[in-house]
């Protein structure tokens, strides 16, 4: 995958869990903030994942899974049965937004 043509910011509290992957190329780092240059798939990755849960997800339950999560972060769950939703990640919290069927 090509890099993208542009140096990005962020805040990773995890770090350096967050970025162990060889597709994010550290350009400087200042604490929790890490600028990088990356590649298409690992940005997408660093802003949504899909989950294969069956069941909503508590706010505790997402920062568990997810604690290095930034605003703004989706779980996508389209399994969950009746209910399928995507959670974002806000200043405040987590969020829940429904999926419909589209007929």
């Amino acid at each position: 995958m090509p890099v993208i043509n542009g140096i990005y910011t962020r805040n990773f509290p995890a770090y350096p869990n967050t970025l162990a992957d060889s597709t994010i190329i550290v350009v400087a780092e200042t604490g929790n903030n890490i600028t990088y240059r990356t590649t298409y798939g690992a940005l997408r990755a660093l802003s949504s994942v899909s989950n294969a849960t069956t069941s909503e997800l508590t706010s505790a339950q997402l920062t568990a899974a997810y604690p290095a999560a930034v605003v703004p972060f989706e779980v996508i769950c389209t399994d969950i049965t009746d209910n399928p939703l995507i959670y974002k990640k806000g200043i405040t919290g987590w969020y829940s937004i429904p999926l419909g069927t589209i007929s």
